[in-house]
């Protein structure tokens, strides 16, 4: 168990990393977002688990998931890319901000 926590941490990281390069050039986007068509299959089965308890286990502080969640929403060139999840990313964010218990802080993310 503390070593799949740890693998759903590393990915989580690895994919907010890859999330923030900003590409200059249509070239470098179109090599970006290939990049990351590549990746997101593996990380998003690494942290599907994490996204369906975001909802039960996450509502009182702001999850890194969360974050990166919302950066692949906003951007257009990824936003596509949430449809490789296994698990409704954006299902699961909704469910979370509509928590009885979630706290501010969490909201505030969004």
């Amino acid at each position: 168990l503390p070593v799949a926590r740890d693998v759903r941490g590393w990915a989580i990281k690895l994919l907010g990393k890859l999330c923030t390069l900003a590409p200059p050039e249509q070239a470098a986007l179109e090599a970006h977002t290939l990049l990351l068509e590549a990746a997101l299959p593996r990380a998003f089965a690494c942290v599907a688990p994490v996204m369906l308890r975001l909802h039960t286990h996450y509502t009182q502080s702001p999850a890194g998931l969360l974050s990166l969640l919302l950066q692949l929403a906003q951007s257009p060139h990824a936003l596509r890319l949430l449809r490789l999840s296994p698990a409704p990313p954006l299902d699961c964010a909704f469910r979370l901000l509509s928590a009885p218990a979630v706290a501010p802080a969490v909201v505030d993310v969004v």
